[in-house]
């Protein structure tokens, strides 16, 4: 079994192999493979998993993409966002974008109302 993945370029990114022993048609399979996927850049990447089942002659593909979003800020400045109008809406939701997208430089939260809820 081969997975490559292509960068938003479209280059390779990564390529691994692996052998499964007890892939079949009907079932499902975990498969582990070797390399770590850790995309430097935000884009969309492609996912190639190719494949062939024991006893067939038919080599079979599946494809997937996934988008990766860059951090909150630019390294070159600082980025101000607003929380309670503006960007974030709330609190919560500054929090969270914080936690899954990271953070790429300097950045400023700043609050524009004196009460904000969630």
């Amino acid at each position: 079994m081969q997975l490559t993945i292509l960068a938003p370029d479209l280059s390779v990114f990564l390529e691994d192999t692996t052998i499964v022993d007890n892939i079949t048609s009907s079932g499902q399979s975990v498969v582990q493979f070797n390399k770590l996927f850790m995309p430097l850049i935000p884009g969309s990447y492609t996912f190639q998993l190719t494949y062939q089942l024991p006893n067939s002659p038919t080599i079979l593909t599946r494809t997937a993409s996934i988008t990766i979003l860059g951090g909150l800020g630019n390294p070159n400045n600082t980025t101000t966002y607003q929380i309670g109008t503006g960007t974030f809406p709330t609190l919560r939701s500054a929090i969270e974008t914080l936690y899954s997208r990271g953070i790429n430089g300097h950045i400023i939260f700043e609050f524009t109302s004196k009460s904000i809820t969630g």
